[in-house]
């Protein structure tokens, strides 16, 4: 059988170069913040402008996350005339806190 692969798209040019974010999380003190806040993670967050390689990004993100729970890196994207985030590595930890309590609670 002969199997022919196309891509569709949608498609996303990200020239010039785009920028990236690098957000770092961690948890509270216990002790500084209430029971509710508790659960929520904080983020730094440091714009990386002028790396001209993913790879280069995520090797910073990787020489700086020692000290965190998580890190996430995006990259800018242009679409039409805004400018949005798209997730490269990593994961939003609050995002995941909420997800497992929408599918606990149906």
């Amino acid at each position: 059988m002969k199997v022919e692969l196309k891509d569709t798209g949608p498609y996303v040019d990200i020239r010039p170069l785009p920028d990236y974010r690098a957000r770092f999380w961690t948890r509270p003190p216990a002790s500084s913040v209430s029971q509710r806040e508790m659960s929520a993670y904080r983020y730094l967050e440091w714009q990386l402008t002028g790396v001209r390689d993913v790879r280069k990004a995520q090797a910073w993100v990787d020489d700086h996350s020692d000290e965190y729970e998580e890190c996430t890196l995006y990259a800018s994207a242009p679409v039409n005339d805004t400018i949005i985030w798209l997730r490269v590595s990593g994961w939003d930890p609050n995002r995941a806190i909420w997800d497992s309590r929408e599918s606990f609670e149906s």
